[in-house]
């Protein structure tokens, strides 16, 4: 081969390549288009337990402002997912601003995530249950017994009166967190997190703009 054949096809060999890089660069930016204009999670799957999940239950919530939004959060405190999306979804709804939050225990990780969750539900009786869920999400794992009651005497609670609690009310806890499970399961969710938002269907995290782009996904017509 020439000197001439070869700058030849080392030049043809550049334009393909070049070529390649522009048709993958395409594809990206096609792609990214489309995951945009995909809605987030499932629209309309089994809307009767999608309802039943969104009426007022004996899990804890928060209102915003006209809380036309129901946000429905099926969790576990030990599951690091869970503790990962849970600062984006807190900033998605406090920047709405017309959000309701309930917050599910779905604690499926094992004793150490009931334990938790039992903590969570008796920190309501002294008004801490966002002060303690707040610290317990953000408690390196595991979720030891000295960890759940540093949690709770850090948010300004008694701990010996959450251990009371928790042995009064053991059957009422345990009967909300079966509906808990009950529901998460009839919605389809395999493991935490899960979300209802609206009448969506979201497993898995989700970052920050994607909680806000479906709140504004739900309240369109």
């Amino acid at each position: 081969m020439t000197t001439n054949s070869r700058l030849v096809s080392k030049g043809m060999q550049r334009v393909r390549k070049a070529e390649l890089v522009g048709v993958l660069a395409i594809g990206v930016l096609v792609g990214y288009s489309l995951d945009q204009s995909r809605p987030i999670g499932t629209e309309g799957r089994e809307p009767e337990i999608v309802a039943r999940a969104l009426l007022p239950s004996g899990n804890f919530e928060t209102r915003r402002g006209k809380a036309d939004i129901a946000v429905v959060i099926y969790s576990d405190f030990q599951c690091p997912l869970c503790r990962q999306s849970e600062p984006d979804l807190r900033a998605a709804a406090e920047r709405d601003g017309n959000v309701r939050v309930v917050y599910k225990e779905w604690p499926i990780l094992g004793a150490k995530s009931q334990r938790a969750s039992e903590v969570a539900l008796a920190a309501k009786r002294q008004d801490l249950y966002l002060e303690v869920r707040d610290k317990l999400m953000a408690t390196p794992l595991p979720l030891t017994e000295g960890k759940l009651r540093t949690a709770v005497e850090e948010s300004g609670g008694d701990w010996e009166q959450i251990v009371d609690d928790i042995e009064a009310h053991a059957a009422e806890t345990r009967r909300l967190l079966a509906e808990n499970s009950r529901e998460a399961v009839s919605l389809g969710f395999r493991g935490t997190p899960g979300y209802v938002i609206g009448d969506r269907v979201i497993e898995g995290a989700l970052p920050r703009s994607d909680f806000a782009r479906v709140l504004r996904e739900v309240r369109q017509p």
